[in-house]
This record gives C-alpha cells, structure tokens and sequence, in this order.
C-alpha cells in the first residue's frame, strides 16, 4: 500500500530541512581544489534505482537506535515495498532539485 500524499510531503519536507542549508562562506582552498577536480567514471551520479535503495536498507543492522529522524533500521528493512518505493521517488525528486 503506497503512502498518501500527506506522508511524502511530510518525508520530502524531512529531507529537504535535513539535506538543504544556506552555502557556507567561500573558502579560496575549496574552490581551488574544486577547480582543479576529476570526475571519477566508476562512480555514478544519476539518480538511485529502485535496486540500489532496497540493497543500502537491507544492509541495515538490526538492534540499533533510530537516527535522529527516529526511524528505527526494522522499519526501513521489514516494510520494504512501501518504504522504499516511496523512499526511491523521493531521493529522485530531492536529486532533480539540485
């Protein structure tokens, strides 16, 4: 059973406070090594697939405390269908945004 429509906004609201500040203050360092960077082809910055989203939560331990979101890891392991489809479009909207 998916999740309604208030659940997603109340997620992507959760991700968006926790993932989304203000830039920091411009460091001449920082921007120089930046400059100077090489995109590494091994790693991948398209969205997440639905794959990668299930393997990361069923890497989850059991028996350890919720993060500060209060999630406990069970949770996101044991309901996997809604959880991490819903999880899945998600992290693909938040990446969109960027």
């Amino acid at each position: 059973m998916p999740f309604n429509g208030g659940t997603l906004e109340c997620w992507r609201s959760h991700y968006q406070n926790a993932l989304n500040h203000p830039p920091a203050t411009q460091c001449q360092s920082l921007d120089s090594d930046a400059a100077r960077a090489v995109s590494d082809p091994a790693v991948s910055d398209d969205a997440l697939t639905l794959g990668e989203v299930r393997r990361a939560f069923r890497k989850l331990r059991n028996g350890r405390a919720a993060g500060s979101d209060g999630i406990q890891p069970e949770l996101l392991k044991y309901a996997e269908e809604p959880v991490n489809v819903s999880l899945q479009s998600l992290f693909a909207q938040c990446g969109s945004a960027v």
